[in-house]
């Protein structure tokens, strides 16, 4: 016999149509999916694309799919109301550490010309970490400047992080490229 169990997440529905106020219905189609997940404490954070939502270890959804950039207080991937584009996420990653029973979530993002959507030279990477051993509750939000890496003297983007820890920290690394290209 096999101790294999599983429930459906979160789909591109469920993060189109996330999200309250200005974020409602604000999020754009993106394939393929970036996945990002942290288990612990009976609980499960699962993240697809630019949404989140917690499930108890049973499957059970126990909180509303939440578009990042609600989460991360950044504005609305697009605002059809108006036309505005808003910051840029990408590649969310999750982690659950043990030792100190707290949730840390991350993705970076860039910001774009609230008119043209044009990449502007700006990057960053958000990190949330729980404030509690509970992910349905409030968390310390970071938003980490990574414009000037210094790659070949240009602006960059911090494309497909990773997140990980130890006893003495949390790490954070990421592919550096170019804003408009590749350095």
């Amino acid at each position: 016999g096999s101790n294999w169990s599983g429930f459906d997440g979160l789909t591109n529905y469920d993060q189109l149509t996330s999200g309250t106020g200005n974020y409602a219905n604000s999020q754009y189609t993106l394939e393929p999916p970036d996945l990002g997940m942290a288990v612990g404490n009976g609980y499960v954070v699962e993240m697809v694309n630019n949404a989140l939502a917690v499930y108890d270890t049973k499957g059970n959804q126990i909180t509303p799919t939440i578009p990042t950039n609600q989460f991360f207080g950044a504005s609305p991937e697009f605002v059809q109301a108006t036309n505005a584009y808003g910051t840029q996420l990408s590649d969310i990653r999750g982690y659950y550490d043990a030792p100190t029973k707290r949730f840390f979530l991350e993705e970076w993002g860039y910001v774009v010309d609230p008119f043209t959507g044009a990449l502007l030279p700006d990057s960053f990477i958000n990190l949330a970490v729980s404030q509690t051993s509970d992910p349905t509750g409030a968390y310390y939000l970071y938003h980490l400047n990574t414009t000037n890496n210094d790659v070949a003297g240009v602006p960059v983007i911090p494309d497909y992080t990773y997140i990980g820890a130890d006893k003495t920290g949390i790490y954070l690394s990421s592919n550096t490229f170019e804003i408009g290209g590749q350095a």
